[in-house]
């Protein structure tokens, strides 16, 4: 099966909201859902080798895509920006992610950003 990226039909600047991103971001979340566990939480039960991202974790990606296309890129200390630190910060999110985090920032940056 031949897919195509976005990236390559989508010309420069890339914003947060362009189609372009979101669709990038739509992307990439489907490949969490499809591909074995190594980003989000381990899951339980039916499907657990698969990435799942609990209820309460699904705000950060959406965010950080917001944040990575404009900025092309996020780093551990964006997180207390005000958009972050709203919802608890670098706390938050390592508490959310755990040794996890930097897999789930760099596969993000390599994605909207690259």
């Amino acid at each position: 099966m031949v897919t195509m990226s976005t990236r390559a039909t989508c010309p420069a600047p890339r914003t947060a909201y362009s189609p372009c991103v979101a669709a990038d971001f739509r992307a990439w979340m489907a490949q969490q859902r499809m591909s074995p566990s190594a980003l989000a939480g381990e899951g339980r039960g039916e499907g657990a080798a698969r990435r799942r991202f609990a209820a309460e974790q699904l705000w950060w990606p959406a965010k950080m895509s917001e944040h990575i296309a404009p900025n092309l890129g996020l780093e551990a200390e964006d997180f207390e920006s005000s958009t972050f630190n709203q919802r608890g910060g670098l706390v938050k999110v390592h508490q959310l992610f755990g040794a996890k985090l930097p897999k789930v920032i760099s596969s993000l940056n390599e994605t909207l950003a690259a």
